[in-house]
């Protein structure tokens, strides 16, 4: 479900609010969001060598609101090491579904994927069940 819609029905249930307060709300909570990532020391350091040999980077994320993925990624100034952004605000689905992976796949064209995140169970747990390689960094 996006942030729009969570927002718009929690409030839309107990005040007459207007789309335009929504909007807004919904733009404050993103912002405090993005405002609230950090990177891992050593996160650029592993994007630019698997840029450098020649990797594919898809981000998966399991946010309620895509802007949320690409604000924190340009805050963090990782725009230049991502190919593509898959969230579930977009897709529909939460990690670890199946068809997040399988659709990082098919943006890669690639018969061989790794999956890094710092979740077991949706970036470990979730491609293995799925026999995809996985590492985890928690």
């Amino acid at each position: 479900m996006s942030l729009h819609a969570i927002v718009r029905m929690t409030l839309g249930s107990v005040f007459a609010v207007n789309r335009g307060f929504i909007e807004r709300l919904r733009e404050l909570l993103i912002h405090h969001y993005v405002g609230t990532r950090r990177i891992y020391e050593d996160a650029l350091v592993f994007l630019r060598e698997l840029k450098e040999n020649g990797f594919m980077v898809i981000v998966g994320s399991n946010v309620s609101d895509h802007y949320m993925a690409l604000g924190s990624l340009r805050k963090l100034g990782l725009m230049s090491y991502i190919d593509d952004i898959l969230t579930s605000a977009q897709l529909g689905i939460r990690k670890p579904h199946p068809l997040i992976y399988l659709r990082a796949m098919e943006i890669t064209s690639a018969s061989n994927v790794i999956f890094v995140g710092d979740n077991i169970e949706t970036d470990v747990i979730g491609p293995e069940k799925n026999q995809f390689k996985c590492y985890s960094r928690l």
